[in-house]
């Protein structure tokens, strides 16, 4: 099963809005077969592993237990279900990581495959292949996945008003451009602009430059600001107006504040299904409050501030830490935004 996760993650960011997953065939504790859902419209994991077999070990494949990271489709979308391939060839025994949240399957999968004398078992990793599903959970919600970026002093500050401090070393903004490059979206609010002056693209790294989204209820940002400059797509929302100027497309809401939940929603609607935040303190707060947020990425560094804007606190389930030279890299995983708790 850990061999069918690994797989799984090798198609992230590549098949738009489908889960990642990823599956083994084994015969005689040796796997024969392998592979992962590696493009949207593409072949399933359980067919790309089944198919991967050679000839000389074919004759094996009834006699194999299927491992899977997700429960398997039982129903037409853009390919024939999988149940009925696993049901052809003869398996006896398929192990799966997770149940699928979909409504489409929810449990169907697990119950065809039982119906056909299949052994179905859940593995003991489910807790590490429901981690995966999160970004496909936000898109049954119709929401894009989001990461929260947050990079803080040793004395837990943010910054300073209206001063541009700069925080993180080399080898951690190379990182923080590569994680640019990996979604489809950058999102900061106001005051960032106005007091960093960011571009927001991804010019350490080679990759794609996202979407650039900026929440600014008064339209209070110098139009001359780096972020708006002419190459690629900028969304701004704010009370105001609802307008299109040459790369800008403005999106009014209403009320006080703007709802999360409405913005990401919308953004969706725009095609954008992976969502980095990169603050400020104000803006990483409301995500946080809103509790639409999978995933938070905080990069401690060694800098005393003594004074400035606090560090949001930002609690769940660490995933991951990574030592760069004098930062050090925290994944933590919203515990309150999973499968389990979705169902």
């Amino acid at each position: 099963m850990l061999r069918c996760l690994d797989l799984a993650v090798q198609s992230e960011g590549k098949n738009l809005s489908n889960p990642m997953v990823g599956a083994v065939l084994v015969f005689d504790d040796k796997i024969i077969g392998e592979g992962y859902h590696a493009f949207y419209g593409g072949p399933h994991a359980e067919v790309a592993a089944i198919s991967s077999v050679k000839e000389e070990n074919r004759k094996f494949i009834s006699s194999s237990i299927l491992y899977v990271s997700l429960e398997p489709c039982s129903h037409h979308g853009k390919t024939p279900p999988c149940t009925e391939l696993i049901i052809r060839s003869g398996i006896k025994k398929v192990v799966i990581g997770s149940p699928d949240p979909n409504p489409l399957v929810s449990g169907n999968g697990k119950k065809v495959l039982e119906e056909h004398g299949i052994e179905v078992v859940i593995s003991k990793h489910r807790n590490k292949a429901e981690e995966l599903l999160l970004p496909f959970l936000a898109h049954l919600e119709k929401m894009p996945r989001v990461i929260l970026k947050c990079v803080k002093s040793k004395d837990n500050y943010i910054g300073q008003k209206d001063k541009s401090i700069w925080l993180s070393n080399r080898q951690t903004d190379v990182v923080t451009h590569m994680w640019r490059s990996e979604n489809d979206a950058i999102l900061v609010g106001k005051n960032t602009v106005m007091s960093d002056n960011p571009t927001l693209t991804t010019r350490n790294v080679d990759g794609k430059n996202p979407i650039r989204i900026v929440i600014d209820p008064n339209l209070e940002c110098d139009k001359n600001a780096a972020v708006f400059s002419k190459d690629g797509k900028i969304i701004v929302y704010n009370r105001l107006m609802s307008t299109q100027e040459n790369n800008i497309t403005y999106v009014q809401y209403e009320g006080e504040d703007l709802e999360i939940s409405f913005m990401l929603k919308d953004l969706f609607s725009k095609g954008i299904l992976y969502l980095l935040v990169e603050g400020g303190a104000y803006t990483l707060t409301k995500f946080l409050e809103s509790g639409y947020w999978h995933e938070a990425r905080v990069i401690n560094t060694p800098h005393l501030l003594t004074e400035g804007i606090k560090a949001p606190d930002i609690e769940g389930r660490l995933l991951s830490k990574t030592n760069l030279g004098d930062n050090t890299i925290f994944r933590i995983l919203n515990k309150n935004y999973s499968p389990s708790h979705m169902r």
